[in-house]
């Protein structure tokens, strides 16, 4: 359907009852969801919406600041058969989630926020992060590139996601394209990308949410994405001390929710996966059911 000017792809995966609507993480679509969305059919009609620029959604040319992106989710809504929403967001979502709930809760029920992106508050923990897992990944991977195939990359999110599912494999098919010499392309290109993690350093700051939400941080530590690697002394003291600064900013911020945000449940996840709802999903669908009753 055509959001603000945008071709925007949507999921349906039926249901009846009220409107839930998964929103993907930055870089995925809500073909992540394939698994978790059909769990709450028998209660919900049950939609996903692909942000622009990613997936089978137009890239344009603009439209990909905070406002801008919160304001296609709010259009989406004001379609005529969805009521009493409820979203479902992960990672990069969840900044978009607690937005709308800023600007317009009057739109939404409640929220469910899976792992959102609290780790990106703080710009040296991202590239902490970021520089330690490409380091792991390039081991796993004996020196070749995650995008040098399609078996590569699917290789490459396994490992550092520890886990698989069809899902995955779906949501793998919607990012990415292959080129003439079978190298791997992402579908999202790399000028919007920045511009969209440009903005959440800023925003994330954000933790007051006015509207009934479940919080789910899953704590996912580069060591348990190590385990069983032979790796030298001086790598495994890098990734001690980057779980140890990711964990105290993600404390940091559950302190924040629980302090700003009276409505707001928390559920913390130990030892899981940031895509939690592959790696943990029982526990994640058991906890859902309870905050929806």
């Amino acid at each position: 359907m055509t959001v603000n000017g945008a071709k925007l792809e949507y999921l349906d995966w039926g249901g009846k009852g009220p409107t839930m609507i998964f929103l993907a993480g930055f870089g995925d679509t809500p073909y992540i969801y394939n698994d978790l969305a059909p769990e709450f059919t028998s209660r919900f009609h049950c939609l996903g919406l692909t942000r622009r620029g990613h997936g089978n959604s137009e890239r344009t040319a603009t439209g990909y600041t905070l406002d801008e992106l919160t304001s296609d989710i709010s259009e989406f809504i004001k379609t005529p058969d969805l009521r009493e929403v409820t979203l479902v967001g992960h990672s990069y979502a969840g900044l978009e989630i607690m937005r709308l709930a800023e600007l317009y809760p009057q739109r939404i029920r409640r929220a469910v926020l899976l792992d959102s992106a609290w780790a990106f508050q703080n710009e040296s923990i991202s590239a902490l992060l970021n520089r330690t897992v490409g380091k792991l990944g390039q081991k796993h991977l004996a020196g070749s590139s995650p995008m040098q195939s399609i078996d590569n990359y699917r290789n490459f999110q396994r490992f550092v996601h520890r886990s698989w599912s069809e899902a995955a494999e779906a949501n793998l098919r919607q990012q990415v394209d292959l080129g003439a010499d079978s190298k791997v392309k992402m579908r999202l290109p790399q000028a919007v990308g920045s511009q969209i993690l440009s903005q959440q350093k800023e925003w994330w700051k954000m933790t007051r949410i006015a509207i009934p939400s479940l919080f789910v941080f899953a704590e996912q530590r580069l060591t348990d994405i190590a385990a069983g690697m032979e790796i030298d002394d001086l790598l495994r003291k890098e990734l001690v001390g980057a779980d140890a600064q990711a964990l105290a900013a993600r404390q940091t911020q559950i302190d924040s929710i629980r302090r700003d945000s009276p409505q707001a449940q928390i559920v913390q996840l130990e030892h899981t996966a940031h895509r939690c709802f592959i790696f943990a999903k029982d526990r994640v669908v058991k906890e859902m059911r309870q905050f929806l009753q």
